[in-house]
């Protein structure tokens, strides 16, 4: 039993009303609808049923106002809790944590580091007039990249020294050299060295030439200053090594022996 417009009707049945000449929904008086929980839009007829203002019963608003309205829905609505909200954060951290990991594992910078591999050749010339010994040492370094990019060598710089007296010097012909990430390149460079009256070892002459000595080695510290440079950033290695020069008359080069 239901009332409508204060009138007791006991055989009342839900009807669709027709608003403006179209049926946009069913009215239940007893809020109870027999074939569906929930309806998209609904009408009441009456006195108490109103044209809406937006729709204006149409049940659809115009595509220009889509900017302008505003929808409300419950605040317990599922849509404003989602589900997985939580494991995308959790996700999203993760894969930013793992792509910093990884950025800084490959392009965090290393060690450019240079070794000597030993002596290619030498040669000795020998000036007895002038007292003057001139040995030519061409000696082989490697340069070791362990970096996961490739650096610059710009400059290679060898320092020989006699006894803390410095006697020549040497640099690598090739500027600059490119050197593959986590590779080895060789480098070769020529050092002149002289002893003479003008760094006052004129003696290395009779030394090298002195039958009565057994041993005529002598001992050359070679000083290399590396030069390397990386994602915009400089920096030097120094290698330290000592090499033995047998300057006995065997290895003497008779072209330039006066």
């Amino acid at each position: 039993m239901t009332i409508r417009d204060g009138v007791e009707n006991s055989n009342y049945e839900p009807t669709e009303q027709p608003i403006n000449s179209s049926s946009y929904g069913t009215f239940y008086p007893d809020n109870e609808p027999t074939g569906s929980d929930e309806f998209a839009y609904v009408e009441f007829s009456g006195k108490d049923g109103r044209t809406c203002p937006t729709c204006k019963g149409t049940g659809r608003i115009a595509k220009e106002q889509e900017d302008e309205l505003v929808a409300l829905i419950p605040y317990n609505d599922q849509r404003l809790k989602p589900r997985r909200t939580k494991c995308y954060v959790v996700l999203a951290i993760i894969i930013c944590l793992i792509g910093c990991g990884l950025t800084l594992f490959f392009l965090l910078p290393r060690a450019v580091t240079i070794k000597e591999d030993g002596i290619v050749n030498f040669t000795v010339c020998l000036n007895t007039n002038m007292s003057s010994t001139v040995i030519t040492v061409k000696n082989r370094f490697n340069i070791t990249n362990s970096n996961f990019f490739q650096v610059e060598i710009s400059k290679v710089n060898v320092e020989a020294f006699f006894d803390q007296v410095s006697v020549g010097t040497g640099k690598m012909k090739v500027s600059p050299l490119y050197v593959s990430a986590r590779t080895t390149a060789p480098l070769v460079v020529e050092v002149v060295t002289r002893f003479n009256k003008e760094n006052q070892l004129e003696f290395m002459c009779k030394l090298c030439t002195n039958p009565k000595r057994k041993v005529h080695d002598i001992v050359i510290k070679l000083q290399a200053t590396l030069t390397t440079s990386y994602l915009q950033h400089s920096e030097q290695n120094s290698l330290a090594t000592y090499k033995y020069i047998d300057c006995s008359a065997n290895n003497i080069n008779s072209a330039c022996h006066t």
